[in-house]
């Protein structure tokens, strides 16, 4: 980036505060297909800090537009009654370090309870994971992000991950990068370690087709491999995605696998920014 094009600099500060509520019920009885099917009881405080770094630039004919270079964010979560709580296998298997909501430690299988099939007990932790995002968007060819996510209590790092980006064309993008997942809690989620990589084409003005891969190199096995179309106008995008994964917990399917293949049909409104930390 030139710095003779720049015209002026801004840094935002947004801290954030939130609280989420969800009563318990018993859902024991109910079908567990996935991980979406069990709705988890919260009393969790939430809270971050976000800082935007912007730039004004100089364009050569004299007009200006606004970048964005760099984001800090943290995020933490609380638990203001923590407890031992029954879960869904497949909501635990879930879970991602990442997530500022929910944190467990101590998961007990209560296969051989009567009516708790599919059910693990856990102790919620008091405090999340601490994590941190990074995100390095100049304006070119090249950019770079990052993100780690921190017990706390164990000072132990629970996921971290890096990536790096590079626009071959106008119109093609490639990804490459590193993640490294601990594989908490345990036993219900698998301690991954690889590569990951995507390679997006912008197909005109609207369509978009991307390909994503999830290695692990130490198993010699791709993770995951995944395709995307997606359709994108100036207030909403559709996308189907396409996804086939190996190495899976025998937990992490719905059919007790260690691979699984899905196709999602989603919908998103554009504009709109996620409420909370």
């Amino acid at each position: 980036m030139d710095a003779l094009r720049v015209a002026a600099v801004r840094h935002l500060l947004v801290p954030r505060v939130g609280y989420r509520l969800i009563p318990q019920t018993d859902q024991t009885g109910l079908p567990q297909v996935d991980a979406v099917d069990f709705v988890s009881p919260q009393n969790h405080l939430l809270f971050g800090l976000e800082n935007r770094f912007l730039v004004k630039l100089k364009e050569p004919d004299g007009s200006t537009r606004v970048a964005e270079v760099l984001s800090l964010t943290a995020e933490q979560g609380l638990a203001l009654r923590p407890r031992r709580r029954a879960f869904a296998d497949r909501y635990l298997a879930s879970l991602q370090p990442t997530d500022p909501v929910r944190a467990v430690e101590n998961v007990q299988s209560l296969a051989g309870v009567t009516g708790f099939s599919g059910f693990s007990e856990a102790d919620e932790r008091r405090w999340s994971n601490f994590v941190l995002r990074v995100a390095i968007t100049p304006p070119g060819i090249v950019d770079g992000r990052g993100t780690v996510a921190l017990d706390p209590e164990s000072a132990e790092i629970k996921e971290a991950s890096a990536r790096a980006g590079v626009r071959l064309a106008d119109w093609l993008r490639l990804t490459a990068g590193y993640s490294f997942d601990r594989g908490d809690p345990a036993p219900l989620r698998t301690p991954l370690e690889g590569y990951v990589g995507s390679l997006t084409a912008q197909l005109g003005p609207a369509w978009e087709l991307g390909y994503g891969l999830r290695y692990d190199a130490k198993r010699e096995v791709f993770l995951e491999n995944r395709v995307d179309v997606t359709y994108k106008t100036c207030c909403w995008q559709a996308r189907i995605s396409y996804t086939h994964r190996e190495g899976l917990g025998p937990d992490a399917t719905a059919t007790g696998r260690s691979t699984d293949d899905d196709i999602r049909f989603t919908v998103d409104l554009l504009g709109f920014k996620r409420g909370g930390p």
